[in-house]
């Protein structure tokens, strides 16, 4: 589950919309959270601990949706700051490191489809010089 299809999760939970969603954690408006829904931005650390703290979210859920949406308060009380739960820079690194392990994938995929490429175009060329080598030399075209 991305981040747009959490927060449009969360919003159904909780029976509220975008904008109030913003204004409970202390926002104006609900810009934030709709850019979250829109895809334009991630979940912050911030963002996730504003609203798992003012609504008992899990955070670990707004953050990987693993889990349950709702926090057990008595097993697993949300911190009010990263400095208080070494735990929380661990999930937030987690999970940096899992974006760019598939922006690396990504960019595996893309070299392993150009080296495609070139390969057929060293085919081409192959070719192109054989043909080339056959064609009578006085005869030139082009």
């Amino acid at each position: 589950m991305n981040d747009p299809e959490r927060i449009s999760k969360l919003l159904l939970e909780l029976k509220i919309d975008a904008q109030e969603l913003g204004k409970s954690i202390g926002k104006r408006g609900g810009d934030i959270i709709r850019n979250v829904l829109k895809g334009k931005n991630k979940i912050s650390y911030k963002l996730a601990s504003s609203i798992a703290n003012k609504h008992g979210i899990s955070y670990k859920w707004l953050m990987t949706g693993e889990g349950e949406v709702f926090a057990a308060k008595e097993k697993n009380p949300m911190p009010a700051s990263k400095e208080n739960n070494p735990c929380l820079v661990c999930e937030e690194k987690e999970r940096v490191i899992k974006l760019l392990e598939n922006q690396i994938a990504e960019q595996n995929d893309r070299i392993a489809e150009q080296k495609e490429v070139i390969k057929y175009q060293e085919k081409s060329i192959e070719e192109l010089t054989r043909l080339d080598a056959v064609r009578p030399s006085g005869r030139h075209t082009g």
